[in-house]
């Protein structure tokens, strides 16, 4: 009504020189002010806004983060992630020198006549070669050694020296040789062998010439039962011991001398040598611990999030997000378990802020038959479990919630398994050498949008295009938008505007009163207050800080804010030069 005043003025001002035309030409009327002002006093602008959905403030595409799951808006990332080989190396226990015994034995009680008896005998007893069988280089993760897997040989000759010249052969009798402590034999070479002893023992070896040749081979090593000591600080396995014939007999009978002797000489020199292999250990007994490498999950790129998730004011907690992990033990067949930690990373730039388990770390086996195993990392256990991770077992993580607070969204989460490893255990026969597999599995980083007391999610939108030839003249004082909302969102909103001018910009220099919307509310009546001088006023930028309060609900895509009667009155002044 105003504004259409004001036009009848300038109009009827504008004839005047018609109605005046027996006035004087010569009159001067360039100082006289020809700029009309008229009061300008609650103008309403027409302007007409449609319901607001949150499937349009939330728009989501294909590739973003934000996904809608048993409609409700869930952050998502998934990926997997694989170890390093698990492999112990081998060990190799070097072949020891074994010093050759030389030793002399004397024929017993008997003449050394033939004559006199039908057969002779010599005590049989060598001193002892003293040995040690080690390696220096064994792998860290062996923490200690009942048993190794290990393939040997152990040759033994036994000769008289220069007896050759008096008889056929001989025969040794009632044999008890020590030999290494905790062998398992394949072949005694006819022997009877005790491995708590170390004996080896024989009824009797015939010989044919002066010297025999025993090969014993051996696929074991009871470390305990040889005596053998692991260094583990060092890294140097030890057997020590010594080789030696402790007891027996050699028996010459009058068949086995030779024609033309005449008599056996009182001593003979008995010569002993042992070669005993390298031992290359494939297998072990014992203690082992594993750290295993490698197993980083790829990082969560917050980049795609909408919006109305990433304006610098957000400050976002979850009420329950989780983190699913399916993890395989590939030692399960060794009957062992792993355990790691869990720590995510927020990074905003170069500066990170840590999050860990409640717990140091979570257990990994060995119960599953097929050495699968899933987990559910969150604050508590949810209700329903994703079918991806069936069965999964809950790791509290409190802190989880707090992943993405702060001063608006991390620009990306670095999730580390922390310390995995394969703590002390026994293990029986574990593969020394070969690849044992690698730790492999996948992750789902899922935060269903409902949020904990205090988080801040902020929107904003323009209404634009009030621009006319008569309101670009108005100079606006007051702007008062009256609305009503109804919304089925459950937290409240702080709902306020900014005058926006014809480029799309804020308009500074202004008080703004804001109002508030109720979570899920009814038909409220809103009024935004902004005075200034406004000039050029094309539209208004609605801006809403939503700010959950205590058991604030899950945002779903079907959840409207439905704006009607809405209301934009100025009041100012208008003014335009004829």
């Amino acid at each position: 009504m105003y504004i259409k005043k004001a036009l009848f003025l300038i109009s009827a001002v504008s004839t005047l020189p018609f109605m005046t035309s027996c006035v004087d030409d010569k009159y001067d009327l360039s100082d006289i002010d020809t700029t009309v002002k008229v009061d300008v006093n609650h103008l309403t602008i027409p302007v007409n806004i449609d319901q607001i959905d949150l499937s349009s403030i939330i728009d989501l595409d294909e590739e973003d983060n934000i996904k809608v799951i048993d409609g409700q808006y869930v952050i998502v990332e998934e990926g997997d992630f694989n170890s390093d080989e698990i492999n112990i190396p081998d060990i190799t226990l070097s072949t020891p020198h074994i010093p050759t015994s030389e030793t002399v034995i004397n024929l017993k009680g008997a003449s050394s006549m033939l004559r006199a008896v039908d057969s002779w005998e010599y005590d049989l007893k060598s001193n002892e070669s003293v040995y040690d069988f080690k390696s220096t280089i064994v792998s860290e993760m062996i923490v200690s050694i009942d048993y190794l897997g290990c393939e040997l040989s152990l040759d033994i000759n036994i000769s008289l020296d220069g007896v050759s010249q008096y008889v056929n052969g001989f025969t040794f009798k009632n044999v008890v040789l020590q030999i290494p402590k905790g062998l398992k034999l394949t072949d005694a070479a006819g022997g009877n062998y005790n491995p708590s002893t170390g004996e080896l023992t024989f009824t009797q070896i015939r010989v044919n010439g002066s010297a025999t040749d025993l090969h014993l081979v051996a696929n074991g090593l009871d470390f305990k039962q040889s005596g053998g000591t692991y260094d583990y600080q060092n890294s140097t396995i030890s057997v020590p011991g010594s080789m030696y014939i402790k007891s027996g007999t050699v028996l010459v009978q009058a068949s086995d001398i030779k024609g033309g002797t005449t008599s056996l000489p009182q001593q003979i020199k008995l010569v002993t040598s042992y070669t005993l292999s390298d031992a290359h250990v494939a297998s072990f007994s014992g203690k082992v611990r594993y750290d295993i490498d490698g197993a980083d999950l790829t990082d969560v790129s917050l980049s795609d999030l909408p919006d109305v998730l990433t304006q610098e004011s957000t400050n976002l907690s979850f009420v329950n997000p989780m983190i699913y992990l399916q993890i395989d033990n590939p030692l399960q067949s060794y009957n062992i378990y792993a355990r790691t930690g869990l720590k995510i990373s927020a990074y905003r730039g170069d500066v990170a802020s840590d999050y860990s388990l409640d717990n140091p770390y979570f257990q990994i086996g060995p119960d599953n038959a097929d050495g699968i195993y899933n987990f559910c990392l969150s604050p508590s256990m949810p209700s329903s479990i994703d079918a991806a991770f069936a069965g999964a077992q809950h790791v509290p993580f409190t802190s989880l919630s707090n992943v993405l607070s702060g001063n608006g969204i991390p620009d990306k989460l670095v999730i580390n398994l922390v310390s995995p490893m394969i703590p002390d255990q026994q293990v029986a026969d574990f593969r020394l050498g070969q690849s044992l597999g690698s730790m492999h599995g996948k992750y789902k980083f899922m935060a269903p949008l409902q949020f904990t007391d205090g988080s801040t999610i902020v929107y904003s939108d323009k209404i634009d295009g009030w621009s006319s030839e008569d309101l670009d003249h108005v100079t606006v004082t007051e702007l008062e938008v009256t609305l009503t909302v109804s919304t089925d969102v459950p937290v409240s909103v702080d709902f306020t505007g900014y005058p926006i001018d014809v480029n799309g910009k804020r308009i500074n220099n202004v008080e703004i009163v804001g109002a508030q919307i109720s979570a899920n509310a009814s038909q409220q009546k809103l009024t935004i207050r902004i005075t200034g001088e406004i000039t050029r006023l094309d539209g208004i930028e609605f801006v809403a800080k939503a700010k959950a309060g205590a058991n604030a609900g899950v945002l779903k895509p079907d959840m409207k804010i439905t704006l009607s009667d809405i209301r934009p009155v100025v009041s100012g002044y208008y003014e335009k030069e004829l």
